[in-house]
This record gives structure tokens, C-alpha cells and sequence, in this order.
């Protein structure tokens, strides 16, 4: 399909020599209507490591925050579940912000030097909320508190992610 469609579009190289004396409101209506170009074809997007660690952390941020609604009551204090909710929040409101900072696939081709810093930004934020959330899940679940400790570290990372996105820019 696609050889066909360059093959069309040889025939066919731009709007101009296909309709060239239509009046503007017929060649608007033509050019709204006619072939995509080479720009429009696209790739079918492949799921890359960054992809995937924000679609299971969105994943599991939605499963965990239907375990406490569900479920959670019934075997956990207040406490625990105060640090259940805690977890779910910080974990749901990073998953946008990991998906905006994934790199699009067109940043990557050919370039050696792609926005270190905003890599950086992603590495960190995810770190981050996976060590904040999951030692807070893990506490909840009533593991030692002395993983309350730990939770701190990802907070940090957090905070250097959005420094380090603020420098980006």
C-alpha cells in the first residue's frame, strides 16, 4: 500500500499541478480532500521502555486506587490508608507529566545530542515516584516503617526531575 501510494504521489508532486486553475474556494475544498503527502505518512509507533514504564505505572496507579476504594478497608487502619491514598496521588498525577517528557520518535532520529537534560528529567521523575509510591504501598501493606526512611529519596528526585526540566527549557 504504501509503494502505492508513492507511486501515486510521483504522478501526482503537488497540490498546483493537479488542480491549477480552480477557483480558491474549489481549491481549498481540493486541497482538504487530496492525497496526503510525504509529510503526512506516518510510522506506526513503536512502543519504546519509556512508553512502557509510564503505561504500567498508570496501570498499576489505577489498580492501586481501585484496591483502596474496594478493598482496602477492610484489612488496613486509617493510617495505612492515608498512606495508600498518599501513594496513589503522587503516583496518578506523575504519569502525565512522565508521558509529556517520553521522547518522540522524530527527536531521535539522527541526532546524537537529544535533550540530555530532559532524559534526565524522565529518569529521575520516574525513579522518583516508583521509590516514593512504592515504599508508601509497602509501608501501607504493613511492612517495616523503617522504609519511611527511603521515602524522602524519591520525594528528592522528584523535586531534581523538575529542576532539571526547569533548566531544559
Amino acid at each position: 500500500m504504501r509503494q502505492g501510494l508513492r507511486r501515486q504521489l510521483q504522478v501526482y508532486p503537488s497540490f498546483q499541478e493537479i488542480q491549477p486553475n480552480s477557483s480558491p474556494k474549489r481549491a481549498w475544498l481540493w486541497k482538504r480532500l487530496a492525497m496526503p503527502t510525504e509529510a503526512h505518512i506516518y510510522e506506526p509507533m513503536t512502543l519504546s521502555w519509556e512508553r512502557a514504564l509510564v503505561a504500567t505505572l498508570g496501570a498499576s496507579g489505577v489498580g492501586a486506587a481501585a484496591f483502596y476504594a474496594h478493598g482496602l478497608e477492610r484489612m488496613a487502619d486509617p493510617a495505612q490508608m492515608r498512606l495508600w491514598a498518599i501513594a496513589c496521588a503522587l503516583q496518578m498525577v506523575t504519569v502525565p507529566a512522565l508521558l509529556a517528557l517520553v521522547p518522540k520518535p522524530q527527536a531521535l532520529e539522527g541526532k546524537s545530542g537529544t535533550r540530555t537534560k530532559t532524559r534526565w528529567s524522565f529518569v529521575l521523575l520516574a525513579l522518583g515516584v516508583s521509590l516514593f509510591s512504592g515504599t508508601l504501598y509497602l509501608m501501607a501493606s504493613g511492612l517495616p516503617k523503617w522504609l519511611g526512611a527511603v521515602t524522602p529519596l524519591g520525594g528528592l528526585l522528584m523535586m531534581c526531575a523538575w529542576l532539571f526540566y526547569a533548566i531544559d527549557r
